[in-house]
């Protein structure tokens, strides 16, 4: 047997590796249509064809282009072997691009990030100079405390970064993994318009126009502003996946439909699962936890969730506040859609005795049926009311009911009592009839009619609502009902003018009160 023959072979073997370990059917690999590609190592520049595959991928469907961004994907193919994993839109809907999977993680691109969070009190002599000052080890920004970057110190994803609980007291550089890649979106200039009296308040109105300096002058009128922005139309992950066999369970109107929020790969295992045992349900698929909240969800929603929808997340995600969070919160929205929804987990009593039986994919390849998934549920607090009541007494009686409202989504929508997503997010799911949607960022400006005008004025709107929760929030904090874990200002920052450094990224997490959380309840979705 020749060198190719037996690469040949290698190949062959590890694809029936991988369908085994992950309990796909060959019919169903197939379908779906997973390409190898063999990362080929250069010391010099990347060569056009070291990752055809993955360059073929990333190509316009209509102009045979390669997609903008591209470089930071082919810069993590470039570094492992791995899978391109076709995804495959409902019908209707615009084309989707693939997802890749490295065989290992691989860096993601960009400059490695150099911070310190050590203990200032006992290692005094560790901590950094920052910019200005000479020999500046750090940027102001990339300095905190222990407790801030709590959960960074604890993580232990088997990234070679990762401190695994064991602080470090010195300036240091990590790098950021991945598993899954998406090229990049591509930053544009997004323009908005709106008028100064539409700002509430004369401090408010000064802190955007020194904000905005260079921007404009003290102008009156309709103006128009820009940002840089995530180019809107090239979201190539936030996208909702239809293997094309769970396309033909469709016409069957099935009785149960499972959305694993983890990637096609979970889906399959799902699919094979559903067509070896003849069962009357059928599986749709988003990239990861966080990628749901996809344009087309309602327009999927209405057209194929109309029966029971089992939103499916890894055994430990119970136990993962953003995990969960964003499971809970894309149950309330499909609930607010019509459908009935609910959250489910392979075992996690046997996730404990067995780490390798964490996703959907594990849970049927150790032989185990989708009736044995948990299902999650939740029943509020019944002290809840009592408590704002009581607390809040010097309060009018409309901000303690729209306290309790808050406190009852916030509850409703953690895990363990902690609740780690965006307050606009929360806000959206809180208010599911508001227009949240209208509003985008034009490419260029255009006459401000009555129409732009209506579109900006949504903005204004949607984001007095956001400000509002923030207030419910402060007075909920102040009773004593949450609690903020770690900072206000942990996170990223970045410049604003006479402000200083703003930090809006990485929201704290907020932890709720014990005994105003709801109480977590696990049944057999068989029952």
């Amino acid at each position: 047997m020749s060198a190719l023959q037996r690469e040949e072979a290698d190949e062959r073997q590890n694809a029936e590796n991988f369908r085994r370990d992950h309990h796909i059917w060959p019919a169903v690999w197939l379908a779906r249509h997973y390409i190898r590609w063999l990362a080929v190592q250069h010391d010099g520049p990347l060569h056009a064809d070291d990752l055809g595959p993955v360059r073929e991928a990333y190509r316009d469907p209509i102009s045979g282009k390669e997609l903008r961004g591209l470089s930071s994907t082919l810069y993590k193919a470039r570094q492992s072997d791995g899978w391109v994993i076709s995804r495959h839109a409902p019908p209707g809907l615009s084309h989707i691009y693939p997802e890749i999977r490295p065989d290992k993680k691989v860096k993601r691109a960009g400059l490695s990030t150099r911070h310190y969070h050590g203990d200032r009190q006992f290692h005094p002599e560790l901590y950094p100079k920052v910019w200005p000052e000479e020999g500046w080890a750090v940027m102001p920004w990339e300095v905190y405390t222990p407790e801030q970057m709590r959960d960074h110190i604890n993580r232990d994803k088997d990234d070679p970064d990762d401190h695994r609980g064991i602080n470090r007291h010195d300036v240091h550089e990590y790098d950021r993994w991945a598993k899954y890649c998406f090229p990049e979106n591509v930053t544009i200039k997004g323009y908005w318009p709106h008028d100064h009296a539409n700002i509430k308040g004369s401090a408010t109105r000064e802190k955007h126009l020194e904000a905005r300096r260079g921007q404009h002058g003290k102008e009156d009128g309709w103006h128009w502003h820009w940002d840089w922005v995530k180019d809107p139309d090239q979201n190539l992950a936030k996208r909702i996946d239809a293997h094309p066999f769970a396309l033909g369970l469709f016409r069957g109107a099935p009785r149960r439909v499972h959305i694993p929020i983890e990637g096609c790969i979970k889906s399959d295992a799902v699919l094979t699962e559903i067509l070896q045992e003849g069962l009357a349900e059928s599986v749709l698929s988003v990239p990861s936890v966080t990628l749901w909240d996809a344009r087309e969800l309602p327009t999927v929603a209405r057209t194929y969730l109309k029966g029971q929808t089992v939103i499916s997340i890894d055994a430990d995600g119970g136990v993962n506040p953003r995990v969960m969070t964003q499971a809970r919160l894309l149950q309330t929205v499909l609930t607010d859609l019509g459908c009935t929804a609910l959250v489910a987990a392979p075992p996690f009593d046997a996730w404990l005795k067995d780490h390798n039986l964490k996703g959907d994919d594990d849970h049927l390849a150790a032989g185990k049926k989708l009736e044995d998934l948990e299902v999650l549920g939740l029943d509020p607090s019944v002290d809840l009311d009592e408590f704002i009541e009581d607390r809040g007494r010097h309060l009018q009686y409309r901000v303690q009911q729209h306290m309790a409202r808050t406190l009852r989504s916030l509850s409703m929508h953690a895990v363990d009592g902690q609740f780690a997503a965006s307050i606009p997010l929360l806000a959206r799911v809180m208010e599911p009839t508001r227009d949240w949607g209208s509003f985008r960022y034009w490419r260029k400006p255009v006459e401000i009619d009555d129409a732009v005008k209506a579109r900006a004025m949504q903005r204004h709107r949607n984001s007095d609502v956001v400000k509002a929760i923030q207030r419910n929030l402060d007075d909920l904090e102040e009773i004593g009902a949450i609690s903020i874990k770690g900072d206000r200002e942990t996170g990223r920052k970045f410049w604003r003018g006479k402000e200083g450094w703003k930090n809006p990224k990485n929201p704290p997490t907020i932890v709720i009160d014990p005994k105003l959380r709801a109480n977590e309840t696990r049944r057999k979705l068989g029952k």
